[in-house]
């Protein structure tokens, strides 16, 4: 008896999902975080298409929190720490990495290519070998002692080769 009804009931999820996703459009279009918000908080959390384009929506207004609200209810760690890397939430990516050690590589080396912009390469390195990616480590030490050569900046120089030598040694072992 109830397999007779299947097909009607997953048509009307069908329906009540293009319904969603129509009124998603229309709320971006009204630029409404509140409403928007309101309708991804309604939504399912396998309902991916349509959280998906809410954050989207999100996004194009600016409203990162909710974003990250979103992100959350999803499940997607992964977009949730590259939204706070993006936002200089840092504090907020790493406690997500304790709670979610799988995220450590990705998150060290967002942040990472971000001291790298900051010009902080001394810093850049160590969160590259935080993130498992001594290769990466080992071409920023290898800039910044080229850079100190050219600079004429020979102490610095110094430092580097020094540096340079033991990462030699242990990337042997």
């Amino acid at each position: 008896m109830v397999e007779k009804y299947q097909p009607v009931d997953r048509g009307f999820n069908y329906y009540v999902t293009f319904i969603y996703f129509q009124a998603i459009e229309a709320l971006g279009t009204l630029n409404s975080a509140e409403r928007l918000i309101d309708a991804a908080r309604r939504l399912d959390k396998g309902d991916r298409k349509g959280l998906q384009r809410c954050v989207e929506l999100l996004r194009e207004m600016g409203q990162w929190a909710l974003c990250a609200e979103v992100y959350g209810k999803m499940g997607d760690w992964e977009s949730l720490i590259e939204l706070y890397a993006k936002t200089d939430q840092w504090d907020e990516a790493f406690s997500l990495v304790q709670r979610k050690p799988d995220l450590s590589s990705i998150c060290w080396t967002l942040r990472a290519d971000w001291l790298a912009e900051k010009d902080l390469f001394v810093e850049a390195q160590d969160a590259f070998y935080k993130a498992g990616k001594p290769g990466e480590a080992l071409k920023v030490l290898t800039k910044l002692t080229e850079c100190a050569v050219t600079e004429s900046r020979f102490n610095d120089a110094a430092h580097y080769y020094h540096l340079l030598r033991f990462d030699g040694v242990s990337s042997i072992f």
